[in-house]
């Protein structure tokens, strides 16, 4: 019975990924295709943001497949700058989206967000500057050096890639809180577990009435009963009593380990 629900969790988490992936492949792709400008021979969309969005959320794996075909499919349908493009786009937007979106996943908090999305913004700019070192001259052709290059760096390249990391860190903090909001409305991020609240509406009334915490109203009582199909042997609770961060985080995975 335990290995039964563990497989029965474990794959309503992975199709919940798949699905997860192609929704934010298909946002991506749109802010390709919509949101898409140019300065010289260099590109910006607003894909970066919405699949680091993603990838906060369902991990950084689940962020580098997002990127991978996002590029694909943005390379074989609306893209001019051929496989050159095609590796720079890859680069630029795995070094941002995995980078930021781990180190939010290990630490689930305003802190953790901004530390990710200042050194996803850090690496990817020099990553960039690497490899535009590297690939632009071939590139452009017509005999361009890296010394061509490298004279661009301070007039084009380096303010570019700030801009874009600037720009799509931005967009990451808007709209993480409202996808939250709307991912958890729709149900999606739950887990075939019930979300029910005690009697206790605040800190203070807990502090004075710890034994409402015990307690539910007759809603979330129902709220209970309905995710419950016969009477349980165990029945696993769930309290963010401390850090509802350290829940989010670490809640399934322990779930799965029992």
């Amino acid at each position: 019975m335990q290995n039964n629900i563990k497989i029965l969790m474990q794959n309503n988490i992975k199709i919940r990924k798949m699905i997860a992936v192609g929704v934010f492949v298909a946002l991506s792709y749109i802010c390709c295709v919509l949101f898409h400008f140019k300065a010289a021979f260099l590109s910006f969309d607003l894909k970066d943001a919405v699949m680091t969005i993603g990838a906060m959320f369902f991990g950084p794996l689940a962020g580098l497949v997002t990127v991978v075909i996002t590029c694909l499919l943005e390379f074989v349908t609306i893209s001019g700058t051929g496989v050159y493009g095609l590796i720079m786009n890859v680069l630029a937007s795995i070094t941002f989206v995995c980078l930021g979106s781990l180190i939010y996943t290990k630490k689930r908090s305003m802190t953790g967000a901004v530390l990710g999305m200042v050194s996803a913004s850090c690496a990817m700019i020099i990553v960039m500057l690497l490899a535009n070192l590297l690939i632009t001259p071939h590139y452009i052709g017509n005999g361009t050096t890296s010394a061509d290059v490298a004279a661009m760096i301070p007039t084009l390249l380096f303010p570019f890639n700030l801009t874009k990391a600037i720009f799509n860190s931005a967009v990451v903090f808007l709209l993480y809180k409202p996808v939250s909001y709307a991912l958890k409305a729709s149900g999606f991020m739950k887990n075939g577990m019930a979300e029910v609240k005690t009697k206790c509406t605040d800190k203070e009334m807990y502090l004075t009435r710890p034994d409402l915490g015990r307690c539910f109203d007759e809603h979330n009582a129902k709220a209970i009963k309905g995710v419950i199909d016969t009477p349980p042997v165990v029945q696993i609770v769930v309290g963010d009593g401390l850090s509802s961060a350290a829940i989010e985080a670490n809640a399934i995975d322990c779930l799965m380990a029992l």
